[in-house]
């Protein structure tokens, strides 16, 4: 009797659109090829706003996207990062310049958790006091602004540009400036760790899900190797151990005079 060949079952692959929430008009923003549809869900990217609006002026900012839901054949993908390039950054920096950094966790209208990283340039070199008060007008104009701002209007207003223009409009009641910019901003979400609460990026939480596996894996070889290196160590230990009982040996046996 001949027996029956068993074919193997081939997994078969869709192709799934990705399209904007609405902050590009519902633009599509890729394609992604998978087996089920819940492997889209999580996905990120990063976009280059030029490709976005067709604007070459747009070309040193990065829009980064996650997808957060599905809809029979088409994704949906939710706005959670906004950046400029570090070689534009770089440009905008030039001497006998002062340069004013923030990094600051804001709380939205709709009580979302955002990370602004404001990016202020002056036109002279100042003191450091004068850098204090930019530093302190900056942080007042975020509080005050999100406290009003939905997550998706801050979105919107920070594509149409309209923030930075209204924060270089205070700051310059200070001191003339050479570039004012909105470096990056961020979606981020709380990680409770024991009684502890810390902030984690949204990109940084879904990636931190895929390596958790091969951590342990490799923890597994590590004390594996040292169990290992145990019993080596335990060998070369008996083996000395013997020589010097054999050499002991021989010293005692009596030596024949030649005559």
């Amino acid at each position: 009797m001949a027996k029956a060949k068993v074919g193997t079952k081939i997994k078969k692959k869709l192709w799934y659109k990705i399209f904007d929430s609405g902050a590009f008009g519902k633009a599509v923003l890729g394609e992604t090829f998978v087996e089920f549809p819940e492997q889209v869900l999580g996905k990120t990217m990063a976009i280059n706003m030029m490709d976005l609006t067709r604007d070459p002026k747009k070309q040193n900012t990065i829009i980064k996207f996650v997808v957060t839901d599905m809809k029979g054949e088409k994704a949906n993908a939710q706005v959670i990062g906004y950046g400029l390039n570090n070689s534009s950054v770089k440009r905008m920096m030039r001497r006998g310049k002062a340069r004013v950094d923030l990094s600051e966790v804001y709380l939205s209208k709709d009580g979302k958790h955002v990370r602004v990283k404001p990016f202020i340039v002056t036109r002279v070199a100042s003191a450091k006091s004068t850098l204090t008060d930019i530093r302190a007008a900056v942080d007042k104009f975020f509080k005050e602004l999100l406290k009003n701002t939905t997550y998706d209007q801050l979105v919107n207003t920070l594509i149409a540009y309209k923030i930075q223009r209204q924060l270089r409009d205070q700051i310059e009641k200070i001191i003339p400036l050479a570039s004012c910019e909105v470096r990056e901003m961020k979606l981020v979400t709380i990680r409770k760790e024991g009684e502890k609460e810390k902030l984690v990026d949204v990109l940084g939480s879904s990636k931190s899900k895929k390596t958790e596996k091969p951590k342990e894996v490799k923890k597994e070889v590590k004390e594996e190797k040292k169990e290992v290196k145990k019993e080596e160590v335990k060998k070369e230990e008996k083996v000395e151990e013997v020589k010097p009982k054999v050499e002991e040996k021989v010293s005692k046996e009596p030596v024949k005079a030649v005559a």
